[in-house]
């Protein structure tokens, strides 16, 4: 038995190797490639990462322990679904606008802002005690 985290993290894991193993396949031949690779890559390095910079978030999301099954289903469900818009960027021979590339850009760079941001927020609200977060997540 393992935690659905560690089952998480293990399928984002393999979503980095599933995106790898299409530019392997295919290779980089537009900018439309290069973006999405970037983009879902650079978010699942940060899902990793983050937890080592707040370990304390660890105890406090995804903790239910899942067997065998929930691990498969976790992988299959996050790490291969989760993958599919890869394949599809990667199949797509129609070029990517300069006005798709612009809009983007600062919705992954902005949304990833306040994603960490409202992370942040939380943790040292629920270290503080303060009245607002109480309980878990």
């Amino acid at each position: 038995m393992t935690s659905q985290l560690t089952a998480i993290n293990w399928a984002k894991a393999v979503t980095i190797l599933l995106i790898l193993g299409l530019i392997g396949l295919f290779g980089i031949e537009s900018q439309r490639q290069i973006l999405y690779a970037c983009i879902h890559i650079s978010y699942c390095l940060w899902w990793l990462i983050e937890q080592r910079i707040y370990p304390e978030r660890r105890k406090q999301i995804f903790t239910e322990k899942v067997d065998f099954s929930g691990f498969i289903g976790a992988i299959v469900t996050v790490g291969v679904f989760y993958s599919l818009p890869a394949f599809l960027a990667f199949t797509n021979s129609t070029e990517l606008s300069i006005a798709a590339t612009a809009t983007a850009i600062p919705l992954f760079y902005f949304g990833s802002l306040i994603n960490t941001a409202a992370d942040i927020q939380k943790t040292t609200a629920k270290e503080s005690g303060t009245g607002l977060v109480r309980t878990g997540i």
